[in-house]
């Protein structure tokens, strides 16, 4: 955006803010937490988070956990992006895999 008189500013839904980054993470993890146990939701929204969001979304949500303990994530968010984090390569759709889940490439899912 240019800022020039009469240009709309981006909506602030479109902004990937750290208050937008949250309630993404919020949503994903709700839609999994109703598909199963913990266990699967956290595993679910991690390969999902993993697979759609970009590398400057990770470094702002990883930075609001760092400052703020990842105030405002629901508990299955905070530890499915924790499980990004910690997890070697590969190593959430094996779980994935092993717990006979799909991933969230294989199941044809239309994010990204």
């Amino acid at each position: 955006m240019s800022g020039l008189p009469g240009e709309e500013a981006e909506p602030e839904i479109h902004k990937s803010t750290p208050e937008r980054l949250v309630y993404m993470a919020n949503q994903i993890a709700d839609f999994f937490r109703s598909q199963g146990d913990e266990a699967k939701a956290v595993a679910g929204a991690a390969d999902h988070i993993k697979a759609y969001w970009g590398s400057s979304m990770m470094r702002q949500i990883y930075g609001l956990i760092d400052a703020a303990g990842g105030e405002g994530l629901k508990p299955i968010a905070l530890k499915a992006i924790l499980k990004i984090r910690e997890s070697a390569p590969g190593q959430i759709r094996r779980e994935l895999a092993q717990a006979g889940q799909p991933t969230a490439r294989a199941a044809g899912d239309d994010a990204g």
